[in-house]
């Protein structure tokens, strides 16, 4: 069984070079992945080829450790790419201490017996093996699928084809590898090679083919393999003639290339037609749903942003008030007044800001895209700008902002003046958790995850959000306070349209809120 050993040198050479083209905590999970398969299929081939049973016998036992970890390695690989969902890692750690377990009760008390099978050796069952199917079966296959449906249902559009491919490619592998338990290891060394493909393919692939089209091109091609192969056999065996063998073989392929060639003439003409279509569908709703939703989240955005100086501009009236009725400090009235003041000019700058946006931009449809959209934001600017704007809040309240921004981002497909708004927005939504709270704190920081996306992370240790309302959270008029519930449910319209194509979610534990925003920035 060569092929065994071919695919698993494969294997582990994918398994090595992936991360020398993109590093990532997914790309090195599917490595791990790659690694433990291709050292399975080594053990296959192996007991296949060492006769030598003194020789065979540590051989066997020593690369077993590929089939044991294989579970923990899908798993893993999905746990990487459900990075919101922490609970999960003590999951995954009992899967990886199960198959450490099960590794050195295999080499120590426990070791598997070789039986002869087909001119080869094979293990026999025994509790390791069948604690390593529930192991492979409920964690690295129903667990792993079941967390990519519920991960397919929180990501942004362009994300969800990716998951569906990789679901398909557990499917197959699923399948195939409980199967090769009880079976030959055929089905197993299929599953290693279409699965791992299609995963690949995933991961790799930027602009992925649509899954339907996969499927219809993959029975197309299937059928006119069989009927190659049918006449092929059907011809060996009633042609004694060789040149009646060949003329038969000849005409089968000729007839399947035609039915090849008129089927993708067909598939080229369709997919220049929906091209057209959809080229000319997407001009046009483009143009009207980036002028409806500018609309939309410049008075929204403008409304929630004048929230916050005219809560500030109340307070200090109040305050005021209280001093000149009690006759207490004093001393500060003038000092509140020119916060006051302060607060009044920052609105009318945001209304005439907003008007202007409106008339020139959105009523006169002049959409300037180069402008508005393709322009390059350092990310440490529109925090600070953010900031500066929420400075008198964040003073009254003693808040402690400490900030850990990369310096080198610069965010691609926001504007500044929705970037700003929408840090703006997390802070007095931060400002209202930590009212009442000693030692408050507001911690903002990026974490890199490639090379044209970033981790946004803005985190609280106010009075935290209840787990049943993390879901509600982007909801359209939600909120836990009194405010208009517009705020989230914009920002998450905002960074998941297609051009910023990013996601944002929210996670609460012990206390501490975390806002965490997946945007696109510019190469380092």
């Amino acid at each position: 069984m060569i092929e065994f050993l071919i695919i698993g040198i494969i294997d582990v050479c994918f398994a090595i070079l992936l991360p020398l083209f993109k590093r990532n905590k997914i790309v090195f999970a599917f490595s791990f992945l790659f690694l433990c398969i291709g050292t399975w299929s080594i053990e296959i081939y192996i007991l296949s080829a060492v006769k030598d049973i003194a020789l065979l016998l540590p051989l066997f036992h020593l690369s077993r450790i590929g089939l044991f970890f294989i579970s923990p390695a899908m798993f893993f690989f999905v746990y990487s790419l459900v990075r919101e969902m922490s609970n999960l890692k003590y999951l995954l750690l009992f899967s990886f201490i199960l198959s450490a377990s099960l590794f050195i009760m295999d080499n120590t008390y426990f070791p598997s017996q070789l039986i002869v099978h087909n001119q080869s050796y094979m293990p026999e069952n025994n509790i390791i093996n069948m604690i390593n199917l529930l192991n492979f079966g409920l964690i690295g296959c129903i667990s792993s699928i079941t967390l990519l449906i519920a991960r397919y249902n929180n990501v942004a559009a362009s994300e969800k084809e990716k998951i569906k491919w990789i679901t398909l490619g557990f499917i197959i592998a699923g399948t195939l590898g409980v199967i090769s338990f009880k079976y030959s290891k055929i089905y197993a060394l299929s599953g290693n090679i279409i699965s791992l493909f299609i995963i690949s393919y995933a991961i790799l692939k930027h602009n992925l083919m649509d899954i339907k089209v996969f499927i219809r091109r993959s029975t197309v091609y299937g059928l006119l393999f069989i009927v190659i192969m049918s006449s092929f056999v059907y011809a060996h065996l009633n042609s004694s003639d060789i040149w009646v063998f060949i003329g038969q073989t000849t005409l089968a392929i000729i007839i399947c290339s035609i039915a090849l060639y008129k089927y993708s003439q067909y598939e080229i003409e369709r997919d220049r037609k929906s091209a057209k279509i959809m080229q000319s569908e997407y001009e046009r709703q483009l143009e009207y749903r980036t002028i409806l939703d500018g609309v939309r989240n410049a008075v929204f955005g403008q409304a929630h942003d004048l929230k916050n100086p005219l809560n500030v501009i109340t307070t200090f009236t109040s305050d005021v008030r209280n001093m000149l009725q009690t006759n207490k400090n004093v001393d500060k009235v003038d000092k509140y007044l020119e916060m006051i003041q302060k607060n009044c000019s920052l609105m009318q700058e945001e209304i005439a800001r907003l008007m202007d946006r409106i008339n020139t931009n959105f009523l006169n449809r002049q959409i300037d895209f180069e402008t508005d959209f393709k322009q390059e934001n350092p990310l440490i600017d529109c925090v600070n700008e953010a900031k500066l704007k929420m400075e008198d809040s964040l003073l009254r309240e003693q808040v402690n902002v400490s900030i850990n921004v990369d310096p080198r981002i610069k965010v691609q497909y926001l504007s500044r003046e929705m970037l700003v708004s929408i840090i703006v927005n997390l802070f007095s939504n931060a400002l209202r958790a930590v009212e009442g709270v000693r030692s408050s704190q507001i911690n903002i920081k990026t974490l890199p995850d490639d090379d044209y996306h970033f981790y946004f992370l803005f985190s609280d240790n106010g009075k935290g959000i209840p787990e049943d309302k993390l879901d509600k959270l982007f909801n359209e008029g939600f909120s836990l306070s009194d405010s208009t519930g517009y705020g989230l449910y914009n920002i998450k319209r905002a960074i998941e349209n297609e051009l910023v194509n990013g996601c944002i979610s929210a996670k609460c534990d012990q206390g501490e809120t975390t806002f965490t925003l997946r945007l696109k920035k510019t190469k380092l």
